[in-house]
């Protein structure tokens, strides 16, 4: 992974790396966030990652929940879910609580999923410190 930090135009002054690479909508930044969150500590053998977080200031990557959710392949009128014991999910913020956090999580949404409004105050906070 030579150059990654150059590639990723990640500065390592700059916190908000992961939010400019987002913005930018850069798949290979997007992908390499995702499997680095998703693998934690474990991905640090992997040749480059040492050096790629020592650039950008990370010491230590905690393991983390790591939901997808692609606008274009859901659909909130037909919604996703509904069998073998899975509820119902109409709303992308259900979708992503139930990948978080399975019944607990989706729990927090219920009233949200019923009137399909999008959850505001505690409940994105909760959401985070499930995992």
């Amino acid at each position: 992974m030579p150059h990654v930090a150059e590639r990723l135009g990640l500065d390592p002054t700059d916190a908000s790396a992961a939010r400019h690479a987002v913005r930018r909508r850069n798949d290979a930044a997007l992908t390499l966030l995702f499997h680095l969150a998703r693998q934690g500590a474990a991905s640090h053998k992997w040749a480059g990652v040492p050096r790629l977080l020592a650039a950008v200031g990370v010491k230590e990557e905690p393991k983390s929940a790591t939901p997808v959710f692609l606008s274009t392949e859901f659909d909130s009128v037909k919604g996703r879910g509904g069998a073998e014991g899975k509820p119902w999910r109409k709303t992308p913020w259900g979708e992503i609580a139930w990948q978080l956090g399975g019944a607990k999580a989706f729990a927090l949404l219920a009233e949200h999923e019923k009137t399909s409004t999008a959850p505001g105050g505690e409940v994105p906070l909760v959401l985070n410190r499930l995992n």
